[in-house]
């Protein structure tokens, strides 16, 4: 009967807003996946650009075809390398903390369910015990 009706009732809306929580989580995860990859995106732009700029600057030089050009170029790769790692790493630790915070609001949430039902047997006794102080 009614007893039913609201137990129902009450996970319908515990598993709603549960899903609210993990739809929240699952899109943060992926517009800060997303961020990161923008991030390694614009590093690769900007050594790309660099090591045209480098390029042209050794030809105009006369070193474009010396171990001079190749040692500058190496050293654009390996600070490019150095880049996209830091930016891997502060990816992580944004994903890091933005999971463990959302996640713990979701498990919170979790913890602080109590639904709680009277057992019938007590709520007869308690009906028979108010009728009987009545007489």
């Amino acid at each position: 009967g009614g007893r039913d009706e609201a137990r129902q009732a009450n996970e319908s809306r515990y598993n709603d807003i549960l899903g609210g929580y993990r739809k929240r989580q699952d899109e943060a995860m992926r517009m800060n996946s997303a961020s990161g990859e923008q991030e390694r995106a614009d590093i690769g732009a900007r050594y790309a650009q660099l090591g045209a700029q480098q390029n042209q600057d050794l030809v105009n030089r006369g070193l474009g075809n010396t171990t001079v050009r190749s040692s500058v170029l190496r050293g654009l790769q390996s600070q490019q390398s150095t880049d996209l790692g830091r930016a891997r790493d502060a990816s992580t630790r944004r994903a890091t903390g933005l999971y463990t915070g959302l996640s713990g609001d979701t498990l919170g949430f979790q913890e602080r369910r109590n639904d709680s039902y009277p057992d019938l047997g007590q709520m007869q006794q308690l009906y028979m015990r108010a009728g009987g102080a009545r007489e």
